[in-house]
């Protein structure tokens, strides 16, 4: 399990600077002269690996395709939909489930080999179009979803008021003015390390630690404004 470090750093005549390991897998910890957010890494806020494979493999998929994958339902869905005299069947196209094969070559009465050809039938391509099929809805539907979850975390990133919903609708009772003061005076990260938290703790012993978390938040800013140091 990876150990992090979370450096506090205090101004004053003194200098300090207090080191505490922090086990704490999935998330990493930026600090300055002046003091220190975690950031989460691998979560929910960002694309996961499987989101990210499933749109690498459609793009894979039609590059071995040359280029026929990414089309093929709706050419599908236009060929069903089209006369039956000028449509042509894309999933044979790819698929094909006949094509010409060299059976054997032997020497023939002038001593030259002779190619014997023949017609061959694929029935397994019958079984690999609609499968194919299938993967390509299922691939547009995967991508969909990604893109409305990546438009979703986009506002949670970039929306404090989006930000105060979720935790007002997922912790009840946290006040109000608590959930406003700790979302507009942290970062991000701050804000999705105590989202995590809060479902890890009883909703009682959460309520009181964004309480004073709060009441913190609210001191240091305070004396932040009045220019008063930290004793």
């Amino acid at each position: 399990m990876p150990t992090f470090f979370l450096a506090i750093h205090k101004q004053g005549q003194q200098r300090q600077q207090i080191s505490m390991a922090v086990n704490a897998p999935g998330f990493f910890v930026i600090g300055n002269a002046t003091g220190s957010c975690v950031y989460p890494r691998n979560n929910k806020l960002v694309p996961t690996s499987l989101e990210r494979r499933g749109i690498r493999q459609m793009f894979l998929m039609n590059r071995f395709f040359d280029g026929e994958f990414m089309t093929f339902g709706l050419d599908v869905i236009a060929y069903m939909e089209s006369d039956q005299e000028d449509r042509v069947d894309p999933m044979i196209y790819i698929f094909p489930r006949m094509v010409k094969c060299t059976l054997f070559n032997k020497f023939g009465s002038s001593g030259e080999v002779e190619r014997h050809d023949a017609l061959c039938i694929l029935p397994l391509n019958v079984v690999n179009e609609k499968i194919y099929v299938f993967l390509w809805f299922w691939f547009v539907i995967l991508g969909f979803l990604t893109f409305i979850t990546l438009l979703y975390r986009l506002v949670i990133i970039f929306s404090p008021r989006m930000r105060v919903y979720m935790m007002r609708m997922r912790f009840r009772l946290v006040r109000r003015d608590n959930v406003d003061t700790i979302v507009r005076r942290s970062k991000m990260g701050d804000w999705y390390l105590l989202y995590i938290l809060g479902e890890n703790l009883d909703s009682v012993i959460f309520r009181d630690i964004m309480h004073e978390f709060a009441n913190k938040l609210n001191h240091n800013y305070q004396h932040h404004i009045h220019g008063v140091p930290d004793a």
